[in-house]
């Protein structure tokens, strides 16, 4: 019988419920009712009967998809407001009166709650005591449901001070509460109990809690109820309390008055702004002449945004209409939240649709579509189908020759073949192509559609970008694009919109006023609440007009989306299941996929979703079996998947998964979105590693990120042990590498990563793993100077070495010592450490640890502790030597990011001893590499560092200053300090021979004050040396203070060992002396510097210090 009271309330003919109950109609009974039968039950209004009849008329047809709902998807969850009303006294009531009296006082009482509740479209779930509690949003979703409660509470409240006490002038009272909340609610059924409309959540509590506090008379809400009621009721604040059994304090409002809808409504307008721009002509139109442009071969792009449900679909949809008869080749590419860190899955998709693949095709099946829809370029064609196959998850391997390129040109060539196919088909006919929801789109994509908005200025395309206003558009300084906002309707508008929605036929002007008032201009809330009251059958169709059925005040309307969203589906509630089994696959579900994971026969499932499409719930492409199916508005998806339960959710999700792993091909991320839905953590995080990884490869940094982080988060729902210790770190290990890849070493987010991986690598004792995380925590503390944690993590690695006797191990301490040690100016360990790793080190028995590492340690020890230190040392020919080495081993390593740091950072030695341009044309190859790799960190903070050295060393100072300020900035902006004081004092030098002094001591300043503060004094002697050198060049030379500087830039570098420096020094020294006519001192100040050299006679500094020995002597 309870089955046919919700259908009674599903009808807004509750009224009639106990009437029903009475007379004992149940399923089986219903369908034989006459208008007689509803006569006799008390159904006297003929609106009502013919409303039932035809109600009573869809049951037959229905009745299997009814039967086939398994009991526990009866139970849901749902926004529910709570209405809790007690009778104030009972106890001294009780014991006044006579039991009969008390009965009958207490009768009164629940009837006036009854009618109160009924008329508001309440169900009264329960009486504890004299208490009464009734949910408003369940078991049918109700128009404005919070103020449904708040009427039907302050309405109970009156009755029920009319009720006088037997015997006396004195009136009953009562007190209620109301409060807002996610609850679970339906039918509890266990072995030996059942109880209809059992409700679990908070909300029910804290209405009980704040009923406590009201006084007589008082209606009491909380913050959520007063949200929903928006203006509509005054209501006054009491406060924040602290209640029994819920720990935050709940803010309580009492409820005084209802304010008029007029007011309401205006400030509901205020606060939104509605623009009238429905019908959109003049939108439409600059579409329209947009494409006018693009066809005679002036390419445009438009920007299409607003939030969601605005109408940026139907935008689209009108101005196909308007093209529909012109020659065309249409684009179209959707993007999903569910693959926003997939490369490129909005073109796979598209290529998949207009190739018209079959889950059923195998892949030679899939090939030979592919190659009907591929356009001929001037590209090999077994390689356009090898590439586009590639993003398909096709084996290519199998069909067309080995590309034989590494992933990042793979990756670069895919790009470049989808533009030469869009290409080909613009010089056909021309192209609109279309990308919806650009929200969501995958860094990739991005990319591809800013390589394709470049060079369709010239071609015969326009290019259309939908977006909700969160999105940031990086194009806007190309000339060929155009900005369109869609902002909310007027209330002419959305009238115009209500019309068209019913055929022309107007609806009654309380109901469009209700409409528009509650659709607050966006037009998929008018769509949806015009359909809500058509379908629920608010209004009967004439010939010309709607007309009301019964008393207006039964309108049930939603107030909100959801609310409207929940009530379409619950009047489709023999299919509603349907809806919600589709709506765990996603926005777009297949029919074979549903079909294997409903457990509903064939002819049942179609029919439900025919009747689904009938009703626009869903849009469907084909027929069963190869058709498609698309929720009308990702909210519908929405509603219907959040009223599932969690377990039922992941009993489908979980069967997906199944059906998903069974196919031939499978993507890895909607398998591991599924995965991680069904609370199969461990298969999920699996499979988001392999996808991390798999992005990884193919330098889509920016992805496998995301992917990774995803995979960790399933890691944490595991229990705890060695498979996931295992997982975590494999995670931990691959998302520090991305990291670094993509943001450089001194990035916080390598410590988020690696911090954790060190216990559980040392656990699992997985040596490599651990020497990486340890080498990555270790850069991350040396490139931001913090140079005395470095030296803790460069001692927990080198004690790592050493307890396990690992030769791998000890390969990275002793890379990332000689590294360390050169810029804390320990030249001799440094070299130390250098010679092991070259001693010890084979290419065939190391090169697996640049995977590790992103560092190879050959290269490595080559660059700052090898070529650069042995410059400094004096060892100008084997610094050379080094630099050549380096770059030699980095080519034969085919590492593109070792060679790129080889080239650059590996070769400042060159600059030193005069070939700066060498480390131009270096940095210009460097440059080719990122941009291939996809690199844009890498290439400022490396080879744009260094293309600025050089350009200061040659004497180009302007633009050398500018190049290296913009690089240096973007180090710094993620925590990069290290060589600050080297880097600083080069920019200082530039700007003093530019004659822009003081900004030349403050850079110097800094760079001294970071030297002397972080330890990182590798170039502290030649920083002190170069501010001597501003100052002498200063017009009022402080030559006092210069001689300190340079006094105390040879004790550094006599300190240190650094005779390069120290040549300088006594070189410019020397200068100094012979300009005050000391040119004895002079020559006593270089020629023991001098004579110290073995090597390196031919470079600059010692050609200039013989060339002054000579004029001094």
């Amino acid at each position: 019988m309870s089955d046919v009271g919700i259908w009674l309330d599903g009808l807004g003919l509750g009224v009639y419920r106990e009437a029903f109950t009475a007379n004992e109609i149940d399923w089986n009974i219903l369908p034989d009712l006459t208008s007689e039968d509803l006569k006799d039950l008390g159904v006297d209004l003929v609106g009502h009967r013919r409303r039932l009849l035809k109600e009573i008329a869809t049951i037959e047809q229905s009745a299997t998809l009814t039967d086939a709902i398994s009991p526990e998807q009866s139970v849901e969850r749902r926004q529910v407001s709570v209405l809790f009303c007690d009778m104030v006294g009972s106890t001294s009531l009780a014991a006044q009166l006579d039991p009969e009296d008390l009965r009958d006082i207490q009768l009164k009482y629940q009837d006036a709650v009854a009618k109160a509740v009924t008329a508001q479209g309440g169900h009264i779930a329960n009486f504890i005591g004299d208490g009464i509690v009734v949910y408003f949003g369940w078991p049918i979703a109700t128009e404005d449901q919070a103020e449904s409660a708040v009427r039907a509470g302050r309405a109970a409240l009156e009755m029920i001070s009319e009720v006088t006490i037997l015997g006396s002038d004195e009136r009953l009272a009562a007190r209620a509460a109301i409060a807002t909340g996610t609850v679970v609610v339906g039918d509890l059924a266990g072995e030996a109990s059942h109880q209809s409309g059992a409700i679990s959540g908070n909300a029910p509590n804290r209405a009980s809690r704040l009923q406590s506090l009201a006084e007589a008379g008082q209606l009491l809400i909380d913050d959520k109820t007063r949200s929903l009621l928006k203006a509509s009721f005054e209501t006054v604040d009491l406060g924040r309390h602290l209640f029994k059994g819920i720990h935050a304090p709940v803010q309580v409002w009492q409820v005084e008055y209802e304010v008029t809808a007029d007011s309401r409504f205006d400030a509901a307008r205020t606060a939104i702004g509605i623009t009238p721009l429905v019908g959109r002509l003049g939108d439409l139109e600059l579409m329209q002449d947009r494409w006018r442009h693009a066809v005679s071969g002036e390419g445009q792009v438009v920007l299409l945004s607003g939030e969601a449900g605005i109408g940026k679909s139907r935008m689209i949809r009108q101005l196909y209409e308007a093209l529909e008869t012109q020659p065309k080749s249409i684009l179209r590419y959707q993007c999903s939240h569910y693959f926003e860190n997939v490369a490129l899955h909005p073109v796979a998709g598209a290529m998949e649709r207009a190739a018209q693949f079959e889950r059923s095709d195998g892949p030679d099946a899939k090939f030979d579509k592919l190659e009907v829809i591929l356009m001929k370029t001037s590209r090999p064609f077994d390689e356009t189908a090898a590439l586009v196959g590639s993003i398909l998850n096709l084996p290519v391997e199998e069909r067309y020759p080995p590309l034989e390129m590494s992933p990042q040109r793979q990756l670069e060539e895919t790009l470049l073949v989808l533009l030469e196919q869009a290409d080909a088909l613009a010089e056909q006919t021309p192209v609109l192509l279309i990308v919806e929801d650009l929200h969501w789109a995958d860094p990739t994509t991005l990319d591809l559609i800013g390589r394709t908005i470049a060079a369709a200025q010239s071609k015969p395309m326009l290019v259309l970008l939908t977006f909700r206003p969160e999105f940031v558009s990086p194009w806007q300084s190309f000339p060929h694009l155009t900005n369109l906002s869609l902002n909310r309707l007027g209330q002419v508008e959305c009238g115009i919109l209500i019309d068209q929605l019913t055929g022309r036929k107007p609806l009654p002007s309380t109901i469009k006023e209700q409409i528009t008032d509650k659709a607050d201009g966006v037009p998929l809330y008018v769509e949806e609440l015009t359909k809500t009251v058509l379908d629920a059958e608010y209004v009967i169709e004439t010939e010309n007009t709607y007309e009301v059925i019964g008393d207006e005040m039964d309108l049930a309307v939603p107030a909100t989306l959801h609310d409207t969203l929940m009530a379409r589906l619950d009047r489709q509630s023999s299919i509603k299941n349907v809806a919600q089994i589709g709506a765990c696959i996603g926005r777009e579900f297949s029919y074979d996929l549903l079909f294997a994971i409903a457990g509903l026969p064939e002819k049942t499932l179609r029919t439900a979703l025919d009747q689904l499409a009938e009703v626009e719930i869903v849009f469907h492409h084909g027929r069963p079996p190869t058709s498609r199916y698309e929720f009308k508005h990702a909210l519908l998806r929405d509603a219907a998947y959040d009223s599932l339960l969690r377990l039922r959710k992941q009993q489908l999700h979980s069967e997906i998964v199944q059906f998903l792993e069974a196919q031939a091909s499978q993507d890895i991320m909607e398998c591991a979105f599924h995965s991680a839905a069904a609370g199969l953590s461990q298969k999920a995080a699996t499979l988001y590693l392999q996808a991390g990884r798999d992005a990884m490869t193919a330098a889509t940094f920016a992805e496998a990120i995301s992917q990774l982080r995803l995979g960790l988060a399933q890691t944490s729902k595991m229990a705890a042990g060695g498979a996931r210790d295992r997982l975590e770190l494999d995670l931990r290990v691959a998302l520090g590498a991305a990291e670094m890849a993509s943001k450089g070493w001194a990035a916080d987010a390598i410590r988020e990563a690696l911090d954790p991986a060190v216990p559980l690598a040392q656990a699992l004792q997985d040596q490599l793993a651990l020497g990486f995380s340890l080498f990555s925590i270790w850069i991350y503390h040396a490139t931001r100077s913090e140079m005395k944690p470095a030296l803790e993590w460069l001692a927990a690695l080198d004690k790592a070495a050493a307890d396990h006797g690992s030769e791998d191990l000890q390969m990275i301490a002793d890379t990332a010592a000689s590294m360390n040690c050169f810029w804390i100016g320990d030249f001799p360990e440094a070299t130390r450490r250098r010679d092991r790793v070259k001693k010890d080190y084979s290419l065939e028995g190391h090169r697996h640890l640049v995977q590790f590492m992103n560092h190879d340690p050959y290269s490595t020890v080559l660059e700052w502790g090898g070529a650069t230190q042995l410059w400094i040392q004096g060892f100008a020919d084997q610094a050379a030597e080094a630099v050549a080495e380096g770059n030699a081993h980095a080519r034969r390593l085919e590492h593109p990011f070792t060679l790129v740091h080889s080239l650059t950072l590996g070769s400042i030695a060159l600059m030193e001893f005069g070939q700066g341009e060498q480390n131009l044309l270096h940095c210009d190859e460097a440059n080719e590499i990122c941009d291939e790799l996809n690199l844009p960190f890498v290439k400022i903070v490396s080879s744009d560092s260094v293309r600025g050295r050089a350009l200061i060393a040659l004497g180009r100072d302007q633009i050398g200053s500018e190049v290296l300020m913009a690089s240096v900035a973007n180090w710094e902006a993620v925590g990069g300090r290290t060589t600050f004081g080297e880097y600083t004092s080069r920019i200082a030098t530039a700007l003093g021979r530019l004659g822009r002094f003081g900004e030349a001591l403050v850079l110097s300043d800094k760079a001294l004050a970071h030297e002397t503060s972080t330890g990182d004094i590798f170039y502290q002697p030649e920083s002190n040396r170069l501010r001597a050198q501003i100052l002498l060049s200063m017009p009022d030379a402080d030559r006092q203070q210069a001689l300190h500087y340079l006094t105390k830039s040879r004790e550094l570098a006599r300190a240190v060992g650094a005779l390069s420096f120290e040549l300088r020094t006594a070189t410019t020294l020397a200068e100094f002396l012979r300009h005050e006519g000391r040119s004895h001192e002079a020559e006593e100040a270089l020629q023991p510097v001098y004579s110290k050299f073995s090597e390196g006679f031919d470079t600059p500094d010692l050609v200039a210090a013989k060339s002054l020995l000579e004029d001094v002597s």
